[in-house]
């Protein structure tokens, strides 16, 4: 009888010391970006899209909110991070107490869109 084996679904194509470097880089390019344009300029030898690729797999595996994108007519990648903007989900609590406060201080009926937007809930489809 045969012995169960397990590989992972996704293999890095990365090694674990390219992973940190990358990872290393990301981290000193996000807080540089505060300041200035973030600029990683490549090697004769390197493939601009695989770099690319791989940047985005450790920024996502990192949780890091990063576009990187390839600089037109040169040999850099350029990133731009995003502010976060926090943990996006409130408590039952909070949610019933804006909920109370909209109604309160309306005057007349509001349309669901108006609504939406006294509460601060953005990219809900109208149904």
């Amino acid at each position: 009888m045969g012995k169960l084996r397990t590989e992972p679904k996704q293999k890095s194509f990365l090694t674990q010391d390219e992973y940190k470097a990358l990872l290393n880089t990301l981290k000193d390019a996000q807080k540089a970006a505060s300041d200035n344009h973030v600029y990683f300029d490549l090697e004769s030898n390197e493939k601009p899209a695989q770099i690319k690729k791989s940047f985005n797999f450790v920024a996502r595996k990192e949780g890091i909110d990063v576009t990187v994108r390839q600089v037109r007519g040169t040999r850099s990648l350029a990133f731009k991070f995003v502010k976060s903007r926090g943990n996006s989900r409130m408590s039952a609590d909070e949610s019933q107490a804006r909920i109370l406060k909209c109604l309160k201080t309306s005057k007349k009926p509001l349309k669901k869109r108006v609504f939406q937007l006294q509460l601060g809930i953005f990219g809900l489809r109208n149904s």
